[in-house]
């Protein structure tokens, strides 16, 4: 292991690693980013203000009444009313 300018003795404070560039840092040094990473100073950064944005609920589209055309489909009548 080596020993770097991090490892001194702190109390309450120890070494962890940057979650992106891996670099030793003390865990007071270290940050939360919004998508749950520990991170430096360095490697820290703000959500974008666009992911936040929710957009207005979509609305059902309206149904078109239909419309009977004018000239409708009729059966032919039979021939002799009497042969029903």
């Amino acid at each position: 292991m080596l020993v770097g300018k991090k490892d001194y003795a702190a109390l309450g404070d120890s070494n962890t690693m940057c979650m992106v560039c891996g670099f030793k840092y003390k865990a007071s040094e270290m940050r939360k980013r919004w998508d749950g990473m520990y991170v430096c100073d360095t490697d820290w950064e703000p959500r974008h203000p666009q992911e936040l944005i929710r957009l207005p609920r979509e609305r059902g589209v309206p149904s078109i009444p239909t419309v009977a055309p004018n000239d409708t489909y009729r059966p032919a009548a039979p021939a002799d009313p009497n042969s029903l």
